[in-house]
């Protein structure tokens, strides 16, 4: 696979050479076609959806997190932790970083429709470049955190910041 630089499969990327495997071989590891993962990275991007199952696979959660510049506040998203609210939901954080904008303007400000960003929460997913879309237009950096689980409970985090400066 080709160098390049990746901003949302970073975490994905940096796991696959952790456990020594290029894309065909993930692919097969994972269930996936390899046609999958090298279309995830020429695109650099997936579903909140997928990326979650992906790690789950090899007995890992995910939380993506939403950082205020200069702010002490963190929004964060658990895909179904059990010490969550069952009501919680994959976008919630997302939902509570945007409190105060309308769907509207938010879908003004990233390029897209509006039932477009209602349809996201309808269906509670959307891509992570789209994540960090709605979080950049609304001044915040995307953390994505992947923390591996053992008999004994969460173990062995690494994370990985997806943030942008305005270009």
């Amino acid at each position: 696979m080709q160098e390049k630089e990746r901003k949302n499969l970073e975490a994905l990327y940096y796991f696959m050479c952790l456990i020594n495997k290029n894309p065909s071989t993930f692919a097969e590891l994972i269930g996936v076609s390899k046609q999958a993962v090298y279309k995830w990275f020429a695109k650099d991007d997936m579903k909140l959806s997928s990326f979650i199952e992906v790690f789950e696979k090899f007995r890992m959660e995910v939380s993506f997190i939403i950082v205020p510049p200069e702010s002490n506040i963190v929004f964060e998203g658990f895909p179904y932790f059990e010490d969550t609210d069952a009501s919680d939901k994959r976008l919630s954080f997302l939902k509570r970083a945007m409190t105060g904008h309308t769907y509207n303007e938010v879908a003004n400000g990233i390029g897209c429709s509006e039932p477009t960003i209602e349809y996201w929460f309808r269906v509670d997913d959307c891509t992570i470049s789209k994540t960090r879309a709605i979080a950049t237009f609304l001044g915040y950096d995307l953390h994505i955190k992947v923390t591996s689980i053992d008999d004994g409970g969460p173990k062995n985090p690494f994370s990985f910041r997806v943030s942008y400066l305005a270009e």
